[in-house]
């Protein structure tokens, strides 16, 4: 999971994220995962403030294999 925060110079934020099929911790793929997740959800009239990003794994745990 890729998640991007984003707040512009009048302090509006927003956030938005996208699920990775694979676990990464190159650090270039996951910037190039944030910056697709900006520039599709960043209608560029407003000057930026700040861009956070993060990953998380998920673990799926089956009931049944306790």
């Amino acid at each position: 999971m890729q998640k991007a925060d984003i707040v512009d110079c009048d302090l509006y934020s927003f956030t938005r994220q996208m699920k990775i099929d694979h676990a990464t911790n190159i650090t270039s793929e996951i910037t190039e995962y944030a910056y697709r997740l900006f520039k599709e959800n960043y209608n560029w009239s407003k000057t930026i403030r700040s861009i956070g990003v993060r990953g998380q794994i998920w673990s799926l745990i089956s009931i049944g294999n306790r």
